[in-house]
C-alpha cells in the first residue's frame, strides 16, 4: 500500500484534519460503508509516513478481518477505492466549510431552484456586502459580475423596466473583469515569447489600454502591469532599472500572485539583458534579488541553492553593498546545501 494514491492523499493531511476525516467517515450522512472505518483507524496510526512494514495488504485485510476471512485482493482493493473518494469528499467538503462566502454562492443556487425568492434576496444582500470588503482586483470584478448576472436573469426580476442596476452592474463588471486578465494574460504571453520565442497574437490589448487608460493609472496593479508591457513590447530599458530598484515599494499592497508575476517578469527582462552583454543590468536583478532574498517575511521560505548564494555575494560585492553581504550570508549559510557549507574555510 505504501505508493498507493490512497496512502499519498492520506499523507498530506496534518493531524487534526486526520482526526477530522474519522469524524466525516462515522457520519452516516456521509459515509454508508462501515468496513472503511476500522481501515482508516488501522492504517492512521503510522501517519504521516505510512511506510511501515505492517501496511502491506495481506496485514491490513487481516486486521480489519479478524474472523480469519481469506485475503481477497478485489475487496482489498474496492475498500482502498472507496476510501480514497471519501478522502477526496472530505478534502472539498473542509474547503467549502471554511469559505462563507462560497458556501452562500451555493445556498443562492438552491434558493433559486427551490424558488425561494425572499431568502435570495437576502442572501444577495449579505453576498453584496462580503464583496465590498474585498481588494478591487479581477476575483472581484469576476464576482460581482457573476452575482449581478444572477440578479438579472432570475425569474422573479422584471426584464423590461426602465433602469436595471443588475444589468448595468454586470456590463461594467465584465470589462473590468476584461481587462485585468487581458493586462496580466498579456504580459504572460509575452514572457512565454520571450523565453520560449513561440508567438501570440495579443488582439485588442492596445485598445484596452487606450479605452480604460484612467481606470489603469488610478489602479497601481493595472498600472504596473502597463508598465511591464511596456518594457516587454518596446524594450524600454530606463523603465526596466527603474521598476526593477523600487520593486518592493510598486508592488506594495498587491497579493502575493501579483508579486511573484512582476518579480519573474522583472527577473527575466534583466537577465536576458545580461545575456545581450549589457552589464548594467545586474544593479537591476541585484537589487530585485535583495527584496526576494533579503525580506525578513519571505527569508524563510525562500529555496535557497549554492549557485544563487554565490551570485547574490558576488553581485552584492560588485555593488559594494558590503553590508548587505555580510547579512545574506549570515541568514542563509545555515540553509544552503550541507555539501556547499561543507566547502567553507
Amino acid at each position: 500500500m505504501h505508493q498507493t494514491k490512497l496512502i499519498r492523499l492520506l499523507s498530506v493531511l496534518d493531524t487534526e484534519e486526520l482526526k477530522s476525516f474519522q469524524k466525516f467517515l462515522h457520519s452516516p450522512y456521509h459515509n454508508s460503508n462501515k468496513q472503511v472505518i476500522p481501515f482508516l483507524e488501522y492504517i492512521a496510526e503510522y501517519h504521516p509516513a505510512f511506510d511501515h512494514k505492517n501496511l502491506k495488504k495481506e496485514t491490513v485485510y487481516r486486521k480489519i478481518h479478524p474472523d480469519g476471512k481469506a485475503y481477497h485482493e478485489g475487496r482489498m482493493n474496492l475498500l482502498m477505492s472507496q476510501l480514497g473518494q471519501l478522502l477526496k469528499q472530505f478534502l472539498a467538503f473542509e474547503q467549502v466549510k471554511k469559505d462563507e462566502f462560497l458556501q452562500r454562492k451555493y445556498r443562492l443556487k438552491a434558493y433559486r431552484e427551490k424558488q425561494l425568492d425572499d431568502e435570495y434576496t437576502k442572501e444577495i444582500e449579505k453576498q453584496e456586502a462580503a464583496l465590498e470588503t474585498w481588494r478591487k482586483d479581477a476575483t472581484y470584478h469576476l464576482e460581482k459580475f457573476l452575482l449581478n448576472r444572477g440578479v438579472f436573469f432570475h425569474p422573479a426580476t422584471p426584464r423590461y423596466q426602465v433602469g436595471m442596476p443588475s444589468l448595468d452592474a454586470s456590463l461594467e463588471h465584465l470589462d473590468m473583469l476584461f481587462v485585468w486578465e487581458k493586462m496580466r494574460l498579456g504580459a504572460a504571453a509575452y514572457n512565454r515569447q520571450r523565453i520560449l520565442n513561440e508567438k501570440h497574437d495579443i488582439q485588442v490589448l492596445d485598445e484596452v489600454l487606450m479605452q480604460f487608460r484612467n481606470i489603469i493609472e488610478n489602479s497601481p496593479t493595472l498600472d504596473c502591469y502597463k508598465d511591464i508591457l511596456n518594457i516587454q513590447r518596446s524594450g524600454n530599458e530606463s523603465l526596466l532599472l527603474e521598476m526593477s530598484k523600487s520593486f518592493e515599494k510598486i508592488t506594495m499592497g498587491f497579493s502575493s500572485e501579483e508579486q511573484l508575476e512582476i518579480f519573474t517578469y522583472l527577473h527575466n527582462i534583466n537577465s536576458q539583458k545580461i545575456r545581450q552583454g549589457k552589464s548594467e543590468f545586474y544593479i537591476g536583478l541585484f537589487d530585485l534579488n535583495k527584496f526576494r532574498y533579503g525580506n525578513e517575511s519571505t527569508m524563510k521560505a525562500v529555496q535557497m541553492n549554492d549557485v544563487t548564494f554565490v551570485n547574490m555575494v558576488a553581485f552584492g560585492c560588485v555593488n559594494y553593498e558590503f553590508e548587505w553581504v555580510l547579512n545574506f550570508i549570515n541568514s542563509y549559510k545555515t540553509i544552503v546545501r550541507e555539501s556547499f557549507r561543507g566547502q567553507e574555510g
